[in-house]
């Protein structure tokens, strides 16, 4: 299994959370971890190969070079964003498929299936995202609603279906050509080019805290929830890192810190200073007196939501 990250050095640490998940849950797996990096201190690349090689996995670094990205729309996003297009080219021809991870996320169960899945005649496969209601996104992008959004933090990439048909080229250029257009900029990118060739992977793949926030979500999905719920195989903590203090709010939160203890060095601290703390712990107060705009501050109960929802699990 070709798993790949993209970071720079202020994610290695709980990139090395997600890879101690990936390799504890899938024992015995044949592990090649690829990490996609522009500028790594040389303390941090010994940690990564020290502490994958220590776990009997394969690690191989890649460096990309900067002006790569050059021209491409970041927003927010750090340049490592837009590294994952890249994998077709800088994996060799034998790699035929890849996952793509963000660091961000945590492999609570087997995925070998996921390179089981027949994928000819499609780019690549990952679960939607929660804005794939929002009418907006499809007006800005100018595609049918009926395509869908998916995320772009768990990818299974059919690297054969990229290269052949030069996707990666085809990002890139809409991305350069498009700069108005992006708010999510990869995501937005991929999203757009691959609107006819990807296919949608079951939630469990890419479990996020706001698809139990939503209750158009929850109904338009509701047939995947008790899988998720049951037999979540890959969780995401997109837009509510556990290790800030102000967003420690995600449902398998525990399950991350205790993969952290295991890598060490991991510790729960603030995201911001001075006012913004206080502004932040405002918000969360809010939040939790049920204040609707900020209810994403707050956990969600999930024996609550099985209940209000009328979920059926099978244990």
């Amino acid at each position: 299994m070709d798993i790949a990250y993209s970071i720079n050095e202020k994610y290695v640490d709980y990139c090395l959370v997600s890879v101690c998940s990936l390799l504890e849950n899938n024992p015995g797996a044949n592990v090649r971890i690829h990490i996609l990096y522009d500028d790594l201190s040389q303390g941090a690349i010994s940690k990564i190969r020290s502490f994958v090689t220590g776990r009997g996995a394969i690690v191989e670094l890649h460096k990309v070079e900067e002006e790569t990205v050059r021209g491409l729309v970041l927003q927010e996003w750090p340049r490592s964003a837009w590294y994952r297009i890249f994998l077709p080219m800088i994996l060799g021809e034998e790699v035929h498929r890849v996952l793509y991870l963000d660091s961000d996320t945590v492999v609570a169960g087997p995925i070998s299936d996921l390179f089981e899945i027949d994928m000819e005649g499609y780019s690549l496969a990952g679960c939607v995202d929660i804005m794939t209601l929002d009418d907006e996104i499809f007006n800005r992008l100018e595609y049918p609603k009926d395509a869908g959004y998916i995320c772009s933090g768990v990818l299974l990439m059919n690297l054969d279906y990229f290269r052949e048909h030069q996707v990666s080229s085809t990002i890139l250029g809409y991305a350069r050509d498009n700069a108005d257009k992006l708010r999510y900029p990869d995501q937005d990118a991929i999203n757009y080019v691959c609107r006819d060739s990807k296919m949608l992977l079951p939630l469990k793949y890419e479990t996020m805290n706001s698809y139990f926030r939503n209750e158009e979500f929850v109904s338009k999905y509701k047939g995947d929830f008790a899988g998720m719920i049951e037999d979540p195989r890959i969780i995401h903590y997109a837009g509510v890192p556990p290790w800030f203090m102000e967003t420690n709010i995600h449902i398998y939160s525990p399950l991350f810190w205790r993969y952290a203890r295991q890598v060490g060095g991991v510790r729960l601290q603030h995201f911001s200073k001075g006012m913004t703390i206080v502004k932040n712990i405002v918000k969360y107060g809010l939040g939790r007196c049920g204040v609707s705009q900020f209810s994403g501050h707050c956990k969600v109960n999930l024996k609550k939501f099985i209940k209000k929802h009328r979920i059926s699990l099978q244990s």
